[in-house]
């Protein structure tokens, strides 16, 4: 009797926790295939009028740097490690190919309701860091390619979606 309630009150627990999740992280986990279809490899900041949309390939990055007063784009820097053809996205070379991408980005980012994309922790085992508003959502593919003492920290105290989803409250 006493293992019949304490099973009853695991899973009385578990269902618990689920309901947990605020409604803005089980959204970008019901998506996450498409959330990891257009963000892998890129990070994208937006703050104020600053933008910035950044790509990676093998360990290399080219990052574009705007400003966005009253919506209109405008090109500050870039800083380019390797040809944008190894991204395979044609029209990165054409006159406005970046800003293409970041519009579409900007887009996708609104959609979810994400301020920030992050993948430059992905040589340090975290592939996708999402900012919500006061929650953090990020993908780990392998937790043993986490090995930075602080990293490893921030995932085991973070709740698990699943063995690659986490999030925390900021």
């Amino acid at each position: 009797m006493k293992k019949i309630f304490l099973l009853g009150l695991g899973f009385l627990m578990l269902f618990a926790c689920k309901d947990n999740v605020p409604s803005k992280v089980k959204n970008i986990y019901e998506n996450r295939i498409d959330i990891l279809q257009t963000f892998e490899n890129i990070s994208i900041d937006k703050r104020n009028d600053f933008r910035s949309l950044t790509f990676y390939c093998e360990g290399l990055s080219n990052a574009y740097y705007y400003i966005m007063p009253e919506g209109k784009l405008e090109f500050i820097r870039d800083s380019i490690q390797f040809n944008p053809a190894k991204l395979h996205k044609s029209y990165l070379e054409q006159e406005h190919g970046v800003e293409d991408y970041l519009f579409f980005y900007l887009e996708k980012m609104e959609e979810y309701n994400l301020l920030y994309v992050n993948s430059d922790s992905a040589p340090f085992g975290i592939k996708l860091q999402l900012r919500l508003r006061g929650i953090e959502v990020f993908y780990v593919p392998d937790t043993n390619t986490v090995v930075i003492p602080n990293w490893i920290k921030y995932v085991k105290t973070a709740h698990k979606l699943d063995d690659y989803w986490y999030w925390k409250s900021l």
